[in-house]
């Protein structure tokens, strides 16, 4: 699996959890009253300033990146930590999902291998995603793939628009 393994997950290695566990740790306050949320049940404007914080904190370069090289930002993994922290909340972003919210939505992504991550654009697809669900019918697009949170499913689908199968 690469170099490093061995102390990658080890929180006191120094390694990526011990940067993930001070990240998280510095943006806990935020964070908690989101863990329990469902993107279906409220409305995201009102809860996008902390989302905005959240994002930007784990996505960031620089001393305590994320990124493996701290000069690199760490978009793509902020969006999958915060899935795996709620996946009844948070989406997933990477650039096949970006593609599909470009020709789907019309959002501002850019056709390149950086599409130009963001935390607005990022509460922007929430907004994509809560609207295409509730528009489809919430039940029958649980019932794809039923005990699978809706941000999953949904997931599954930008993947397989933004790349085109």
């Amino acid at each position: 699996m690469g170099s490093g393994q061995e102390t990658k997950y080890d929180i006191k290695a120094g390694g990526f959890a011990s940067r993930l566990h001070t990240k998280l740790q510095q943006v806990r306050p935020l964070l908690e009253p989101l863990i329990n949320l469902n993107l279906m049940e409220l409305n995201i404007q009102e809860h996008s300033a902390p989302i905005t914080k959240i994002y930007n904190a784990l996505s960031s370069k620089g001393d305590g990146a994320l990124h493996e090289n701290p000069d690199k930002e760490f978009n793509v993994g902020a969006t999958k930590v915060l899935h795996f922290l709620n996946p009844n909340f948070f989406i997933i972003i990477d650039n096949n999902a970006s593609r599909a919210y470009r020709m789907s939505h019309n959002v501002r992504f850019r056709n390149t291998t950086q599409p130009g991550y963001s935390a607005k654009l990022y509460v922007q697809c929430m907004e994509c995603v809560k609207k295409d669900i509730l528009n489809y019918g919430l039940e029958q697009f649980k019932a794809l793939e039923q005990g699978i949170p809706v941000t999953r499913i949904y997931d599954k689908l930008t993947f397989v628009t933004g790349s085109g199968i």
